[in-house]
């Protein structure tokens, strides 16, 4: 049976690589454990060398990186003057 769109393309998968900063994923599908489990239950169900990568259990930095991180955040969303008007 002929392709639906004309004859089967020919050509290899495009390269769908992505990069996060210093990390390469081979491509951007990934999924996270709270809706993926573990990923070991998952095996069964698809290949997982497949997949971009597994996001797993957030890993919370130390205090000092907490505070600047929230303080970066709170300075983006402009509640940063707020927060000095009610010291």
């Amino acid at each position: 049976m002929p392709h639906p769109t004309g004859p089967a393309p020919t050509q290899p998968f495009p390269d769908l690589a992505v990069s996060l900063g210093r990390l390469r994923l081979p491509n951007p599908i990934m999924v996270a454990s709270g809706t993926f489990g573990y990923a070991r239950e998952m095996n069964g169900f698809l290949d997982l060398a497949r997949l971009g990568g597994i996001v797993p259990k957030t890993i919370t930095p130390p205090a000092a990186d907490r505070e600047r991180a929230l303080a970066d955040h709170r300075d983006s969303l402009g509640t940063a003057q707020l927060d000095r008007t009610r010291q």
